[in-house]
């Protein structure tokens, strides 16, 4: 069973609502590569379930798995919380609340290694590790989306995303 995560929004939206922000949110940061489909109770973006709970409440069921499906998760939370002021919260983390913070995550590399930090870290030896983990990853779930999600690779093997805790 997969959990949820939802927004709690200051103000009432609408399906159209919510989907214009997807788009947004796909073009902004996404460079408008991911597919969107609308259902009739609600939307996926890249095969990521997005509905309105309720018209204050946006609802995000994580269900994609392995590094990227997280991170692209992860991103589409943050900012819709940003776009409307809206405030997140996780069944998966029980009693807190928190906003979108802007800029989060810039790339999947970038979460990737503040991920890896919260762990306390990695020697040369299991970043290379993960590197080669996350490229596979890339490489067999998401060649549609390689150049994109190549993207900050290069902080990542020079050691710049870990010395900064992941931030760019």
């Amino acid at each position: 069973m997969a959990n949820h995560a939802f927004v709690k929004l200051p103000k009432p939206m609408k399906n159209a609502g919510l989907l214009k922000m997807l788009k947004t949110i796909n073009d902004k940061r996404f460079g408008g590569k991911l597919s969107i489909e609308k259902y009739s109770n609600g939307m996926t973006i890249e095969e990521l379930p997005v509905w309105m709970a309720s018209p204050k409440k946006v609802e995000i069921r994580h269900q994609l798995g392995g590094d990227v499906g997280w991170w692209i998760d992860i991103v589409v939370i943050n900012d819709i919380a940003l776009m409307t002021g809206g405030e997140i919260s996780d069944e998966g983390v029980k009693e807190k609340k928190w906003k979108g913070v802007e800029g989060k995550y810039p790339s999947v590399w970038a979460w990737k290694a503040s991920f890896i930090m919260t762990l306390g870290g990695a020697g040369k030896s299991l970043r290379r590790l993960f590197q080669e983990m996350l490229v596979r990853e890339i490489q067999q779930q998401y060649p549609h989306l390689e150049e994109l999600l190549m993207e900050g690779i290069e902080g990542w093997r020079s050691g710049e995303l870990f010395e900064k805790g992941g931030k760019r």
